[in-house]
């Protein structure tokens, strides 16, 4: 799957805007439409990714690094979880506080790990939002992966 990020810049060079997208026309059209700072456009460079995994992780790394104009996402960079804040968002399920640090600490995106186990985003996103029970969790994920993940210390 082919991904671009694109840039915009004005007449003076000036950086408007880095985004990503599978379809650059499409985006583009869409951009025409709704950006009130399209027709400050005066040229556009697009690099192409393999994959939009690959795409998204360029686009935030180039919004953080050359501060657009425009962008309004991706322009601080991520905090480090503290544990409060996890816990809180995991609903004090230890199971999906131990499985957000995991992904946290080795750079994992939900979809990586969907990946990995073999089951959708949207899985990995409900077990990290603690959503499910910690012992449905455990059954899930064992269940998933043949026993393979190391869950063991999620769950004390």
């Amino acid at each position: 799957m082919t991904a671009f990020l694109y840039r915009h810049f004005n007449n003076d060079g000036v950086l408007l805007y880095i985004g990503e997208s599978l379809s650059f026309t499409n985006r583009t059209k869409q951009h025409c439409k709704e950006a009130k700072w399209f027709k400050e456009i005066a040229t556009i460079t697009i690099e192409q990714y393999e994959s939009k995994e690959d795409v998204i992780s360029a686009e935030i790394a180039a919004i953080q690094e050359e501060k657009p104009l425009y962008n309004k996402r991706h322009t601080k960079p991520k905090k480090t979880p503290t544990k409060k804040r996890v816990v809180k968002k995991a609903g004090g399920n230890k199971a999906a506080v131990e499985l957000d640090k995991y992904m946290h600490t080795h750079l994992i995106s939900d979809m990586k790990m969907a990946e990995k186990l073999g089951v959708t985003r949207q899985s990995v996103h409900g077990w990290r939002s603690g959503k499910v029970p910690k012992d449905a969790l455990k059954k899930e994920i064992q269940l998933v992966t043949g026993g393979k993940v190391p869950v063991g210390s999620w769950f004390e």
